[in-house]
């Protein structure tokens, strides 16, 4: 099972390149948390399968997480944000780890907040309830009711990937790590989330590269980074180590296809910048149509 690139995304690279009718939209801010846990051969990371049903990355494991919203902003932390490890101002620095912390809770129920013993909180009979008006109301209120706040340091940047220009729906994010908390237990919604999986990284990648985890480039690029790891200490220290910059796939001409049009390669290049830093096998595909389901789903 294999990341595609649909004749009507090539087309968009090529408009690009030489000019045509293509207006890439602006990327949205976003965050995306990746669970870790020692597990008993070592540190294990958390995939979530999403459903073939969504218009967004049908069929791929990611990591939980989504776009920012208005309302992470209103949401105090405690401690600062290094904010030139996220390419944000300070306001926004905060905003992204809150948006981290809100779509963790409202996608598998895992809260990132902690007491002031700084112990992290575990589930009870009104955890649902809190996770479900997260939706509606933001992450806030369910802190300020268990008497939770959150760290500046809770989630550790680790990449930096925009969305490439030729996809519809783009996103400019900011990949974190996080332990996860004790008492605590990943809970997926069966619906836009159809499955979770523990897996070492190292073991992630592998079923990546084999089609059995199919995933978009900027995941399979982070678990690289973290099968370095042996524990989530280890993780934790490769992750505040890491040289970030924000990635994003771009094509290139590289002579004429068998259509007569260009034919389409790809390099990295830093998105604020524009400047070339490497060349790449593939691009992130397109997320809007990028995995063929498999016969049995």
């Amino acid at each position: 099972m294999a990341l595609r690139m649909p004749e009507h995304v090539i087309e968009r690279a090529r408009a690009l390149l030489v000019g045509g009718n293509w207006q890439p939209p602006l990327p949205r801010d976003a965050t995306t948390v990746v669970l870790l846990r020692d597990g008993t051969d070592g540190v294990e990371v958390c995939l979530l399968r999403r459903s073939h049903a969504l218009p967004f990355a049908p069929g791929v494991h990611v990591f939980p997480g989504g776009a920012l919203d208005a309302i992470d902003f209103d949401i105090p932390i405690d401690g600062n944000v290094d904010g030139d490890r996220l390419y944000a101002r300070p306001a926004l620095a905060a905003a992204l780890v809150i948006a981290g912390v809100r779509e963790t809770f409202e996608e598998v129920g895992v809260l990132l907040g902690v007491g002031s013993d700084g112990v992290a909180p575990t589930p009870d009979g009104d955890w649902m309830t809190d996770r479900t008006a997260v939706a509606s109301y933001g992450i806030g209120e369910a802190l300020v009711r268990r008497g939770l706040t959150v760290s500046a340091d809770a989630l550790v940047p680790i990449a930096h990937w925009v969305t490439p220009a030729v996809e519809t729906r783009r996103y400019d994010v900011r990949f974190m790590v996080a332990r996860m908390p004790e008492g605590q237990q990943v809970q997926v919604d069966g619906s836009e989330i159809v499955a979770d999986v523990w897996l070492s990284p190292a073991a992630a990648v592998r079923g990546a590269d084999s089609g059995e985890y199919p995933m978009l480039p900027p995941t399979r690029a982070v678990l690289s980074t973290l099968s370095k790891a042996a524990t989530v200490d280890e993780a934790l220290e490769i992750a505040r180590g890491e040289v970030i910059r924000p990635l994003m796939p771009h094509p290139i001409a590289v002579g004429t296809a068998a259509d007569g049009g260009l034919a389409i390669g790809w390099v990295l290049i830093d998105a604020y910048t524009g400047e070339h830093l490497s060349s790449v096998d593939m691009p992130a595909g397109s997320e809007v149509h990028g995995v063929e389901p498999k016969v049995d789903q």
